[in-house]
């Protein structure tokens, strides 16, 4: 039957669901539960080893415990937090928090995005790239080959490679980061505009991806997100997404 609450619910563990949950305050699932979909109209948890098959939305805070699986579309009107070995397909929230590693202050401004007034040029490159480590680069970038952006590396515009893309420690991206094959991201990096990439996404702990004030989407078939990541809009796996435990 579909179960509706107008009080705080809590669902005992290892319960199946097989229709809709309505949670008229806040919802805490067991552990290793099944669920169809849930509203919540306050914050929504889930117990570890826990699957949600069509969707959940929470109007408070979404939060997945260790080892969910999240097949549907999930999403927060506040803040979404995911736990190491969840994996998931669509998520959207103003701010989603991958582990417990996360900054709280992470974030919550933009100063560190400015504007760029003006067209940027753009820099063609046939074949592989590399850009030294520290270096800035006021351009957009289309490279026909493989691009290496080296620690300390800024962007100040958007970046396409048509083969693989490495960013090592601590690059800034202030447009687009747009790989046609596979799209390793390091440690400590902040991209502002949209990152997809065509075949697979890695993400490394402490990197940023958009911001409170303009939130963006991250993209690509395969995802791996360390713990530690921080994204501001929609992290999309169109086949699978997964968290991992930082190193």
């Amino acid at each position: 039957m579909v179960i509706a609450a107008g009080a705080d619910l809590i669902a005992p563990p290892h319960a199946t669901f097989s229709r809709d949950i309505y949670a008229g305050a806040k919802f805490q699932g067991g552990e290793n539960n099944n669920y169809r979909a849930i509203l919540g109209e306050k914050d929504v948890r889930l117990g570890a080893s826990s699957r949600v098959m069509r969707w959940v939305h929470a109007v408070g805070e979404f939060t997945a415990d260790l080892g969910c699986s999240l097949f549907g579309r999930i999403s927060s009107d506040s803040l979404m937090r995911l736990h190491a070995n969840c994996s998931f397909l669509r998520l959207n929230a103003p701010r989603i928090e991958v582990g417990h590693a996360v900054n709280r202050e992470q974030g919550l401004s933009d100063s560190g995005f400015p504007s760029n007034a003006g067209v940027l040029p753009r820099f063609l490159h046939d074949g592989d790239f590399e850009v030294r480590a520290g270096q800035i680069i006021r351009s957009n970038m289309v490279i026909r080959g493989r691009l290496l952006l080296r620690s300390g590396v800024r962007i100040c515009g958007s970046v396409k490679s048509l083969d693989d893309m490495v960013l090592e420690d601590g690059v800034s991206v202030e447009g687009s980061l747009i790989g046609a094959k596979k799209l390793s991201i390091g440690p400590h990096c902040t991209i502002h505009g949209p990152v997809v990439a065509e075949r697979v996404l890695a993400i490394a702990a402490g990197t940023r991806c958009g911001a409170w004030e303009h939130p963006t989407t991250v993209s690509a078939p395969s995802i791996e997100v360390e713990e530690g990541v921080l994204v501001f809009g929609t992290m999309w796996a169109r086949e699978r997404g997964q968290v991992v435990a930082s190193p």
